[in-house]
């Protein structure tokens, strides 16, 4: 019984720390969200890696924001495997 208590205690704690999508983004359609918060991960799906090459995070208008300062600094984004459609993005 003890171990059926604590595998539900592990769960609802896992569930409940479960990073989201602040209420003020629409969702439909979207395939990722990158708060850029210190770093680059992918709040939608968290099984995503990205790196910041030569660059940094700088102070933004709400939290950071990527700076990229020379030609030679680029943000590089988990590919989205297996999409055929348009992708937008919003800055």
């Amino acid at each position: 019984m003890k171990k059926l208590l604590t595998i539900l205690f592990a769960v609802a704690l896992g569930l409940s720390l479960s990073a989201q999508v602040p209420d003020y983004v629409p969702t439909e359609g979207l395939v990722a969200w990158y708060p850029l918060d210190g770093d680059l991960t992918n709040e939608l799906n968290l099984d995503e890696s990205s790196l910041l090459i030569r660059g940094s995070f700088v102070p933004g208008q709400a939290n950071d924001a990527a700076g990229a300062f020379s030609a030679n600094s680029w943000a590089e984004i988990h590919p989205l495997i297996g999409t055929t459609e348009t992708l937008t993005l919003h800055l």
